[in-house]
């Protein structure tokens, strides 16, 4: 994005907003703040990031705010990000840059199933039926199962604690043995530490 201003200007370009720098990290978020601009023509600010390199030009014009907090969302675990901001007018003029702050969002777990949901009512009395049931973990720190909990007597889970690389899954065996007919339901529970799901359902 090259901003309006890309040389001298003589007749008073924007100021830069002052003072911006980071006022939380999270899992999935960075909160910025800055200082309001001392001039009466600003209406706003323009939140900008990237995660590639620093420095101007940046990648991603995030949002256009009449703030002077704002906080990214949905950013990537473990990643280093480089934000500024600029001020605008009501005429769309663009300030230069203030300055870089950086932030790394803190490295986290993020669990996946497949499947999605499991049918755990149909077997026959005494009939032992095996299903499998990968455990997938996506995110930037080891994936730790604490627990797969079930209320029903007639499941067993080949394995209910254990930790899971980065990138990589493990599957585990969910067995069925009916003591009696009729229909039943059950939902697996697997306790973990990822941030996006602690208390994983599988229906």
């Amino acid at each position: 994005v090259t901003p309006w201003q890309t040389s001298s200007v003589l007749s008073s370009p924007l100021m830069p907003p002052r003072n911006l720098s980071i006022a939380s990290v999270g899992n999935d978020f960075i909160s910025i703040l800055w200082d309001q601009s001392p001039e009466s023509t600003v209406v706003g600010y323009r939140i900008y990031a990237d995660i590639d390199s620093t420095g101007y030009p940046y990648d991603n014009l995030i949002e256009t705010s009449p703030d002077t907090t704002y906080t990214i969302i949905n950013v990537l675990p473990g990643e280093v990000y480089y934000v500024s901001i600029t001020s605008i007018d009501a005429n769309g003029t663009e300030s230069w840059y203030a300055h870089e702050v950086q932030a790394t969002p803190q490295p986290a777990p993020i669990i996946n199933v497949n499947p999605q949901s499991m049918d755990l009512s149909t077997s026959l009395v005494g009939e032992v039926r095996p299903m499998e049931l990968t455990i997938i973990n996506s995110g930037t720190d080891a994936l730790i199962v604490s627990d797969i909990l079930h209320n029903s007597e007639n499941i067993g889970v080949s394995s209910n604690t254990f930790e899971i690389p980065v990138g990589e899954d493990i599957t585990v065996t969910i067995e069925v043995t009916p003591s009696q007919y009729g229909l039943s339901t059950d939902t697996l529970l697997i306790q973990n530490n990822s941030y996006n799901n602690p208390s994983l359902q599988v229906p």
